[in-house]
């Protein structure tokens, strides 16, 4: 592999709909990196190597699927004995967001989140973060979706490995301020809505109205429009529109995105529910 390839396989951008985070991308033959840090909280995770990590006067092994915290400002350095090829990823949260959210928690910081484990094995909280860069990367997931598991990432952070574990601020009875949000959300499915839209309706944070809306209607903002979108989605397959065309009037980034989604959950492809539709359709006239 020249050295060419190797640079295609590095990255490092902010993604263009989401606020305050970058992310960082690296698949090449394992390397080392020097002491360094960050001005963000960053989250690293490896696949394909056991990698050392020497944090805070400490030397840390990592295992594959195991992620790192590094606070803010805090000098890390990393080192790769294995030569096979090691694949990358850096989540990076700016300290204004991690700020905000920390006023979700009572009787709040006042600074930062301070993050006590260094090395986290949390299989549930590393297959979040791998679907999280996965969405960001193919860009074809909506804004609330991505943003709605950005901030489930961060609150299992802020209640599992902070200092002194905090609770965040309780959720009140809020049937009034959810109804508004959904009946939004009912009437502008296909539109590609983020988490800000929604909290300005009701006055919340972005943070609290996720959590609010997840507890109290059993799923997040982003699979409740997705839930709608099939429903309208179902009611246009019956029509004479295409696939293609459905795709787009509901919301979709593209005919195979909306493909993979209607199958999961109806449990059939959009062309064997319109078959099978205009078939029992056809019989009745």
């Amino acid at each position: 592999m020249n050295a060419n390839a190797i640079y295609q396989q590095r990255r490092v951008w902010q993604p263009q709909h989401i606020k305050n985070i970058e992310i960082a991308y690296r698949d090449s033959a394992c390397f080392s990196l020097p002491a360094h840090f960050h001005e963000e909280l960053e989250i690293t995770i490896m696949q394909g190597s056991h990698w050392r990590f020497d944090y805070r006067g400490s030397k840390f092994t990592v295992p594959p699927l195991s992620f790192t915290l590094t606070q803010p400002g805090e000098v890390h350095k990393a080192s790769f004995e294995s030569q096979i090829n090691c694949r990358f990823y850096g989540l990076r949260i700016n300290t204004n967001l991690l700020q905000e959210l920390a006023t979700e928690i009572p009787d709040s910081y006042q600074k930062l989140p301070f993050f006590s484990t260094p090395v986290v094995t949390d299989r549930e909280l590393s297959k979040l973060i791998w679907i999280f860069h996965n969405l960001v990367e193919n860009s074809q997931a909506s804004i609330l979706k991505q943003q709605s598991l950005l901030f489930q990432i961060i609150e299992n952070l802020i209640s599992r490995y902070t200092h002194n574990h905090p609770t965040l601020k309780k959720i009140g009875n809020e049937n009034q301020a959810i109804q508004w949000v959904r009946d939004y959300l009912n009437d502008n499915y296909a539109e590609n809505i983020s988490l800000e839209d929604l909290a300005r309706i009701v006055n919340f944070s972005p943070f609290y109205l996720n959590r609010a809306f997840r507890k109290q209607i059993g799923i997040p903002p982003h699979k409740y429009q997705n839930q709608i979108r099939i429903a309208r989605a179902k009611a246009l397959l019956t029509s004479n529109l295409s696939i293609s065309q459905v795709a787009i009037k509901t919301g979709f980034s593209s005919q195979s995105h909306f493909g993979w989604h209607f199958k999961r959950v109806m449990g059939v492809t959009p062309k064997q529910y319109a078959k099978e539709s205009n078939i029992l359709i056809d019989a009745k006239v």
